[in-house]
Parts: structure tokens; sequence; C-alpha cells
């Protein structure tokens, strides 16, 4: 079949499914009717498969290129826009989105309001706002039939703003524009969005509590904080993470208490592949500035060896003035300020000498018939002058808590080392 006789003129942008909306309307039909008629699957047309939407071109005249660059295209999971991968789940929903002016000028939906972290349109400075929530899916998309329902009042329209520079670095990735020439720009961009986004998040709970949540106006900032933090390469991002554990807290209160939202995503297993860029970021400045041992995790992978300590742990061990700890280090800058860490390598080196076994016991917290033992069963390594290598003990400690599952809560399964021990006298 060729064009309809009855069709309706082309807007830049539109999806494929809009479009059918105005054209089932010219020709004085219902949209599901008008697609049944024309032997179109509504699932594949809003899916945006090719056969069907380049019938729908056929039937209405408007290029098939240009609605294959302007309607997400649904594979296996994924969404395709502009040559560019989102997750599906991400791209549409029982809330459609749009620009009230742009939707003044011409009645119909444009494809890329349908992608997160879309919230402005740049050609009217306008916010998006929430247009209508439908379960349906084809109803949702039927413009015809919902826009007489929507208010276009004054007071419905936010105010005019500026993109912010996170949004125009979104769009002009959308848009193939790499004018911006961020280090972002070599990673996927749903994926690069998400880190700026939860990044943003973070650093915005250090003046707001995570519990208060952003009104609608303000959603696009978490973003843009995280873009902006993005901005150095390598060593300002640490800077910037390190910033933002010495603002958040104290290491004694982990990871995930203070990147939240970012930990989060970053910790599932297993990690999305375009993720994975990120993950190692976090991953190396949570072990490079965290007092991390044996028995840890971090993003779900457990820690294997001894990193950093804090000076209070190592002045405990070697039985030391914790101030002689601290006056013996002097700060590199990796750990956040007031959280006064040490490198085990470097703690081992200054403070190597051996201890008596009163010290010994006290600085591994043992008791004396524990201690005696294990220094029978030869597990303790003396020193010259009959004193013991507490570092070597630790040693010990640290490999027998290799792949020792954390536990949080203790819940009926789980019983103290003494309760069995005490059951076999």
């Amino acid at each position: 079949m060729s064009k309809l006789p009855l069709s309706v003129p082309p807007i830049l942008g539109e999806t494929a499914v809009s479009l059918a909306s105005r054209v089932a309307q010219a020709n004085l039909i219902s949209l599901r009717e008008f697609l049944r008629d024309m032997g179109i699957k509504s699932e594949d047309l809003i899916a945006g498969q090719q056969h069907t939407i380049e019938r729908l071109a056929e039937l209405s005249g408007v290029s098939v290129a240009e609605l294959l660059r302007a309607t997400p295209r649904v594979v296996d999971g994924d969404a395709w826009f502009a040559g560019i991968r989102f997750p599906s789940a991400s791209v549409g929903g029982w809330q459609v989105r749009g620009c009230l002016d742009c939707i003044d000028a011409q009645l119909g939906l444009r494809g890329i309001w349908s992608l997160p972290f879309v919230t402005i349109c740049p050609e009217h400075n306008r916010p998006l706002v929430t247009l209508w929530t439908v379960q349906d899916k084809l109803e949702r998309y039927d413009i015809v039939e919902r826009w007489p329902e929507l208010e276009r009042t004054a007071q419905t329209r936010p105010e005019m703003r500026d993109p912010s520079p996170f949004e125009l670095w979104f769009l002009g990735r959308l848009e193939g524009n790499d004018a911006c020439d961020h280090w972002l720009d070599q990673f996927d961009l749903h994926a690069s969005a998400q880190f700026c986004f939860e990044l943003g998040r973070a650093a915005i709970a250090t003046k707001l509590p995570k519990w208060r949540s952003l009104p609608d106006n303000q959603q696009w900032w978490p973003a843009d904080v995280g873009y902006r933090l993005c901005s150095g390469r390598g060593e300002a991002l640490r800077a910037a993470l390190t910033e933002l554990q010495h603002l958040m807290g104290q290491p004694e209160e982990g990871p995930r208490k203070i990147f939240g939202g970012l930990y989060d995503l970053l910790a599932v297993d297993p990690t999305p592949k375009a993720l994975l860029p990120f993950r190692e970021i976090l991953r190396r400045q949570i072990l490079e500035t965290w007092p991390l041992a044996p028995g840890d995790e971090v993003l779900a992978e457990t820690v294997l060896r001894r990193g950093r300590m804090s000076q209070r742990a190592a002045a405990r061990l070697m039985q030391v003035p914790e101030a002689d700890v601290l006056a013996a280090t002097a700060s590199d800058g990796r750990s956040p300020p007031g959280w006064t860490l040490i490198d085990t390598a470097e703690a081992r080196t200054m403070f190597g000498h051996g201890l008596a076994e009163p010290e010994f016991q006290k600085g591994l917290s043992l008791l004396p018939h524990q201690f005696a033992q294990a220094r029978d069963a030869g597990l303790f390594q003396p020193t010259a002058g009959g004193l013991w290598d507490a570092w070597a003990a630790q040693d010990l400690i640290d490999e027998l808590l290799t792949g020792a599952e954390p536990i949080y809560v203790v819940m009926h399964d789980w019983r103290s080392l003494g309760e069995p021990l005490a059951g076999c006298r």
C-alpha cells in the first residue's frame, strides 16, 4: 500500500508511535484500530522494530531514516537511541515526560524525552515535566488521546533555566558532538551518567540529609555535581573522592555508609561490564585510603592483604605511644585529613622491634593460656634476645581471616568459638 490520502506533516524527533497516533486521528480512527487495520503490531512499533517503522513510513510518507533515528529500539534487554545503548528498563516507563513548549508548537512525543538523564529541552531551556502516567503501553503514547487532558497553564510550566554542564555534555554525546572533549567520553554514556549521578548524590549528602528527597525541579542537580567532580582526570577525581570521605565521617563508618548509592551501584555482582571502569576507580580509592584487612570486603570482593592501618592500631600492636607513631608518619595526602592512617609496610619498617611476652600478649589481645598454646605449637616467631615478632603473628591472623565471611548480625546458625569448645569438655 502506498501513502494514505490523509496524512500529517512530520515533526523532527517524533517517535513512530506518536506519529501513528496523529495519522490515525487524521483518518478518523482510534490508534488501536488503525494499527490493527494496517497490520502493525503495537508492541513491535513501540519497540522500534524496523519492519513496522518501514510500514508506518510507507503509510505516512515520513522518512524511514528519520523515524528510526527518533524512536528508541529495544533489542535483547537493551534500548538503542542514536547508536547509544541504554538499559531498556531505564527508557520510557509509566510516566511520559516532555516539554510543554514543544507540544504547544507541534503536537508529538519526541524520542529523546524518554531517555534517562534527559531533564531539559535545549531548544526552549524548559525543564521536562511529567505529562501523564498510564499503565497501558499503547495508550501511554497515544498523544492525540492524552493531550486534551493535559494542563498547559503557566502554573504547570517550570521556570526556564540554562542547561547545566552535565546536560550539555549528555545531549552533545547523543548528537555525536565531541566538542566537550571530556575524559568520560571514552566510557559508556549511560554508565558515565549513573556514576556522575550517584557521585553527586553522595556529595550533596554532605549538605543535605540523605533521607530528604530533592524536589522535581532539582532532580538534575546530582548528575551535574558529579560531572563537575569528574571534570579533572585521575588525581583530581581521587582528590574529590578523598574530600568526600573527609566530609562524610571517619573510616570506621565504612565505605558503604560514606559513598551510599555510589557504593551500591558498583557492588552489584556481577557488575555490568559498562560500569567496571568506575568500579575499579572506587575500589582502588577505598583500598588505598581505608584501614582494611583480610576478612573485610570492598565492593563484594574479599580483601586479601592489609594495605593501610590506623595509627592507633599500629601503636597498640607494637605497644608504643600513639604519639610516637604520629610523629614518625608523614602525611602523603592519600587519606582524608584527620583519619590518622599509616601504610602497613611503613609501620613495619619504623616499628620492627620484637616484644617481650607481656607486651606481645597485650598487643595481640591474648590471654596467657592462649599465648602458651600457640607458642608451644610453634605458631609464633621468636626474635633475638628472647622477644617475639608481633608482625609475624599479625600476618598469621590475617592469613586465617582470608576468605572469612563478615558477619554483621549474628543469626541462629552462628556460635562463638567458646560455645562449642565448652560443649566438648
